[in-house]
């Protein structure tokens, strides 16, 4: 089980998020193998965390959320 690093005084303040420039292709076959797609979560969480975001949120190419980091 993965640790979760927010506390609840997080969840009542609430995140900032920011959208990745990066997009999720949802017809690729490797979009379900998470080991060649998580080096640009990585990127952009770094990038998010820098710019003073919580989070980045991904998305597909037809413009829904895929995912965050």
């Amino acid at each position: 089980m993965r640790n979760i690093p927010y506390e609840e005084e997080d969840y009542k303040k609430g995140f900032s998020l920011k959208l990745s420039k990066v997009m999720r292709n949802e017809s690729s076959h490797m979009t379900y193998l998470k080991s060649f797609n998580y080096y640009d979560n990585i990127i952009e969480k770094r990038k998010a965390s820098n710019e003073g975001y919580d989070e980045v949120i991904f998305l597909n190419t037809k413009g829904y959320i895929a995912e965050g980091a």
